[in-house]
């Protein structure tokens, strides 16, 4: 059920011609992580905290990108998440 749910998140994305997909999670979730790394999501390295009175949750960020030529993904590379032209 949890692949099937980003597959159909990543799948929306492709179809509504988005460059990538972000998202947050915390950092003390390892099987979300995994489940997110499983599919192409890779770690941008910026972290932060939930806001009060959850402050001491702290997440990192996870994107995975598309080629935009050829709708495959690309992972690592910072773009802007914005819909192609």
């Amino acid at each position: 059920m949890k692949d099937r749910l980003v597959e159909a998140v990543v799948g929306w994305a492709r179809r509504s011609n988005y460059r990538q997909v972000v998202l947050d999670v915390g950092n003390a979730n390892a099987p979300a992580i995994g489940l997110y790394a499983r599919h192409g999501f890779v770690s941008t390295g910026t972290t932060g905290t939930l806001p009060a009175p959850r402050a001491h949750v702290t997440e990192q960020e996870m994107v995975f990108h598309y080629d935009s030529i050829h709708g495959e993904r690309r992972k690592g590379e910072r773009q802007v998440a914005d819909p192609l032209e």
